[in-house]
């Protein structure tokens, strides 16, 4: 009796361990509201326009999907509404998503990286915006690609989470700093890489970065970075402590407070929300949310391309993803659509990684009689990845 007592203590405990569990926000599905023009004034609208009637001619299908209203707006923001300077940085972007198509990426891909808690989602603050929890105590590799990639993907997976609906278009990075000495502490050429990607390939989706309880060392790598932060980043940054006194609990730091609920924040951070990771859980989430993405981009590549039967302009109303009603005819032409439609017979990642190698050879067999410049410009800016001050965007 005693033996079955402890194994149903022990059965319970791991099923309430499993539920508390860490797991990232899955992938939006629903509509995206229109953007309201009517809130730019004359020459911001102005911008906007110009900067619309400037896109390639020959986007791609998934493309099509970046690049609304809403994707407009915000690299317009990055340049301060200037035209030319937010075209070179959305047309860099073009051609990093076609070569990393950082949608794309599967998690199985960086397993090994995720068996830690170095770096992962989990949960949203009180504006439903997600948030990002690096921990470099958990350093568990040093393969530096690999490390740059699962930054892309956890970018990228945050901004697809985000809901739409409610508004919802940046998300925060958290980065905690316990335990972190020199041997856990990246290279500088690999955070250069990674502050890159977050300023040049995800302007203006920054609310708020945290540093809590950031050591000396760091000061020192801080102030090196902060030489390359434009001042809007700037104020976007706060160092925090673990103990506070504010919040709804009475134990958060104040510059939490002002965007997170007690149970929307970890426990570790003075929240209460659970921070218990395991990588099997987490990465088990993670095929999950894969599919459900690639699905919704299949079906949302066949709306473009059916729209796109109908007007061959690249101009793209302020609906990104918008589900149309359910029994509209689709067409099923492109080549992202035909190779996902396998995915009942192959698995659904070799499928996608197949649709993934015809998209790119499509588009590159459309650019290779365009007198475009994109390619060169943009491919020498990413191989250098070096951090120019004059050239980058607040996040």
């Amino acid at each position: 009796m005693a033996w079955l007592q402890r194994n149903s203590r022990d059965c319970l405990e791991m099923a309430v361990a499993a539920e508390e569990a860490v797991r990232a926000p899955l992938p939006y599905t629903g509509p995206h509201p229109p953007f309201d023009l009517t809130t730019l004034d004359e020459k911001q609208r102005g911008a906007f326009e110009e900067l619309r009637d400037r896109l390639p001619k020959d986007l791609t299908a998934k493309q099509k999907l970046y690049v609304n209203d809403f994707c407009l707006i915000r690299y317009l923001r990055a340049r301060d509404w200037h035209v030319d300077q937010a075209e070179k940085l959305l047309l860099g972007s073009l051609e990093w998503r076609l070569e990393v198509d950082p949608d794309a990426i599967h998690i199985d891909t960086i397993a090994r990286e995720q068996q830690t808690a170095k770096i992962y989602l989990n949960g949203t603050d009180r504006e439903g915006r997600p948030a990002i929890y690096q921990k470099p105590r958990y350093q568990n590799t040093t393969n530096y690609d690999e490390q740059v990639q699962q930054s892309i993907y956890t970018l990228e997976r945050s901004v697809n989470s985000m809901d739409a609906s409610r508004g919802v278009t940046q998300h925060h990075l958290i980065t905690d700093f316990k335990g972190y000495s020199m041997f856990n502490a990246p290279p500088m050429h690999v955070t250069k890489r990674v502050l890159s990607v977050l300023m040049d390939r995800y302007p203006e989706r920054l609310a708020a970065c945290f540093f809590v309880d950031a050591p000396f060392l760091f000061s020192t790598v801080y102030k090196i970075i902060k030489a390359f932060l434009p001042e809007a980043t700037k104020r976007k940054i706060f160092f925090v402590s673990r103990k506070g006194k504010s919040g709804d609990n009475g134990r958060m730091d104040p510059a939490f407070a002002k965007f997170f609920d007690a149970k929307d924040l970890e426990v570790g951070l003075g929240g209460d929300k659970p921070d218990t990771y395991d990588p099997e859980i987490y990465i088990e989430n993670e095929r999950e949310a894969f599919r459900i993405r690639q699905q919704y981009v299949k079906e949302m590549t066949s709306r473009s391309q059916t729209a796109g039967a109908d007007d061959d302009s690249p101009k793209m109303q302020a609906t990104e993803g918008y589900r149309e009603d359910d029994d509209e005819e689709e067409e099923e032409d492109d080549v992202f659509q035909d190779a996902c439609d396998e995915s009942d017979a192959v698995d659904a990642h070799a499928v996608c990684e197949q649709a993934q190698k015809q998209d790119k050879e499509q588009a590159q067999a459309k650019r290779a009689g365009s007198s475009s410049s994109i390619s060169s410009q943009a491919m020498a800016h990413v191989m250098a990845h070096d951090v120019d001050p004059e050239s980058h965007t607040a996040i």
